[in-house]
């Protein structure tokens, strides 16, 4: 399974990240972008099947006093680690991306368990996101691909 990307002449965002949704139709709607751009999912590691990690090393940064503030806010405000930890596989990310569309989020989650672990695509409910540019191919321009 595909999932997509409208973007410039770099799929990659200023923060060393792409998201994809796996509805094309979605991105070419609302996204502005000459480009047109994909990864597979046989080459993710699903979100789901890291959860455990993301809330483990969660966990272990904010009893260290580690986590980004707004992170470590939302948990000193009553959010549970758990509910944080699911933000990063959003339900609909092109109507909000959630922890993928906080610079600080993504950010933590690159510096505490992407890089670590070497992974560096994920496949999530409806889309990836991936930080190594060398997994996406550009499929061609919106003219051609709409």
């Amino acid at each position: 399974m595909k999932s997509y990307r409208v973007h410039g002449e770099t799929p990659m965002s200023d923060w060393g990240h792409a998201m994809f949704t796996d509805n094309l139709d979605s991105v070419i709607d609302c996204y502005v972008g000459e480009y047109v751009y994909s990864v597979d999912s046989k080459n993710l590691v699903g979100i789901d099947d890291m959860m455990e990690t993301i809330v483990e090393k969660m966990s272990e940064c904010y009893e260290n006093g580690m986590l980004p503030v707004s992170m470590e806010s939302n948990i000193d405000n009553g959010t549970e680690i758990e509910e944080l930890a699911n933000l990063f596989n959003p339900s609909d990310i092109v109507m909000s991306a959630e922890a993928w569309d906080d610079d600080e989020m993504t950010m933590w989650f690159w510096a505490n368990i992407a890089e670590p672990s070497e992974i560096y695509g994920f496949k999530t409910n409806d889309g990836a996101i991936v930080f190594d540019e060398n997994m996406i191919e550009r499929i061609g321009t919106i003219e051609e691909i709409a």
